[in-house]
């Protein structure tokens, strides 16, 4: 039967054959593909607390199969991403500083496991990956010797790499922040504590690239040029983030899950991602609201918000009357604060930064500021405001202005979210950044 639904050119097809199969023996696995594993926890976490159907073998198997398949991401997750730290760990030797590295080690390395670890010194492979295997296995041999667990080796990697000076590119504050998040997921243990800490795992950074790339079960063969063997993670984020209905992640979960995920859509968004869209446009034109409007909810406290998805739409067209919904006016306008203007002409306009833009830094609730952008990448972008400016000059002053003014591009820079900034309103360059454009090109020269 899996089969045939995966030769089905329509999802409305596929969800017809689905849904005339019962569920009573249904048993999740989870699969060998690591970005089915990926999509399987976004779809099924994106339904929980929301699954509306008055069955309840149906609800039952919905939650027990959450269970499971959290625990066994759980599971794979700490495994990967313990991999990853063992093998950044091993440039502890050649990629600190030795004075330092020594009294630490002296201090936070049990004798036992320095002993069995330092073989790795002496070892030269030809493959990055060969290295890695060796840095784990000696590793855990490491931690046998010593009495050491995974927790008590990761809290150890992480005072490394945050106490140690690294040489630009390995370890440092990327790392320890890895293992942050491998803690973290290592002591969730209720459900809402796993959907946050596995999300989180999966968006790790370390200095170039994603926490899975030193982990060969992640490598996917790719024949684009501008992208490597890892760039489908990220691929997969950004999609997940760009969806607005689950049904959208249906068809990229694995052949095992959708048979369920079939009935659990249906009971709660409608019978297909076509069905869900057509619903957002029709309440979408009934309310008078689209992505980018500014709203104001009026109750014991007046709200304002802007509209970012039409999903939560749907039901609303229902009560329009007694919704509560005031849509863009010019006295919401008025009203609204400058952070939520920003975010209107951000999403009317479908905005993307870029490097030598000026951008206003927008959080829900907080005065925006302006800030120049120095640099986008896979991660969100960086951006140097006024308070860094006068920074630089009092560094400036009387010494290398070149090289501090390197120093406030490359390592001051604020890391934002790609959602938390917004083109300026007007055109007004404020005094600062013309300055700072006149002296990036100065030295560009």
């Amino acid at each position: 039967m899996i089969d045939q639904v995966l030769r089905l050119k329509s999802i409305d097809e596929a969800v017809s054959l689905l849904l005339s199969e019962g569920i009573a023996n249904y048993h999740y696995t989870l699969p060998n593909d690591k970005k089915e594993i990926m999509m399987d926890f976004y779809l099924l976490t994106s339904v929980y607390g929301m699954l509306k159907t008055e069955d309840e073998k149906l609800a039952m198997v919905f939650d027990d199969t959450l269970k499971e398949m959290l625990s066994a991401v759980r599971k794979e997750l700490l495994s990967a991403v313990f991999y990853s730290i063992c093998a950044e760990f091993r440039h502890i030797w050649k990629r600190t500083s030795v004075s330092l590295t020594e009294k630490w080690m002296k201090k936070n390395m049990p004798r036992k496991f320095a002993q069995v670890f330092s073989k790795i010194k002496g070892s030269m492979h030809v493959h990055r990956h060969a290295e890695y295997n060796e840095a784990y296995k000696l590793t855990k041999e490491a931690m046998a010797a010593s009495g050491m667990d995974e927790e008590d080796f990761v809290r150890m990697a992480k005072s490394a790499f945050e106490k140690l000076e690294w040489v630009a590119g390995w370890g440092d504050e990327a790392w320890a922040a890895i293992c942050d998040g491998w803690l973290r997921l290592y002591k969730a243990s209720n459900t809402s504590d796993l959907i946050v800490a596995i999300d989180h795992v999966y968006d790790l950074q370390h200095n170039s690239d994603t926490v899975f790339n030193k982990v060969d079960a992640y490598a996917k063969e790719t024949d684009d040029p501008d992208e490597d063997e890892y760039s489908w993670i990220q691929d997969a984020l950004d999609y997940k983030a760009a969806i607005i209905d689950p049904w959208e992640l249906w068809d990229k979960a694995s052949a095992g899950l959708r048979p369920l995920m079939a009935r659990v859509l249906k009971a709660t968004f409608g019978t297909s991602a076509d069905s869900v869209k057509d619903r957002m446009a029709a309440a979408s034109k009934k309310l008078g609201l689209s992505v980018g409007d500014i709203v104001m909810s009026k109750g014991s406290k007046d709200l304002i918000f802007v509209i970012k998805s039409l999903s939560p739409l749907i039901g609303m067209d229902k009560y329009a009357d007694t919704a509560k919904l005031t849509p863009t006016s010019l006295e919401a306008v008025k009203k609204a604060p400058e952070w939520a203007l920003l975010a209107s002409k951000k999403l009317k306009t479908n905005y993307k930064p870029k490097v030598g833009d000026i951008v206003y830094s927008i959080y829900t609730g907080n005065t925006a500021y302006p800030m120049l952008v120095t640099e986008v990448n896979s991660t969100g972008v960086f951006g140097v405001d006024e308070e860094m400016y006068d920074e630089f000059l009092n560094d400036a002053e009387g010494g290398d202005e070149k090289k501090a003014l390197n120093a406030m591009l490359k390592e001051w820079a604020e890391h934002m979210e790609f959602e938390d900034v917004a083109p300026p309103l007007d055109p007004f360059v404020p005094e600062w950044i013309s300055d700072l454009k006149k002296l990036i090109q100065k030295y560009k020269r």
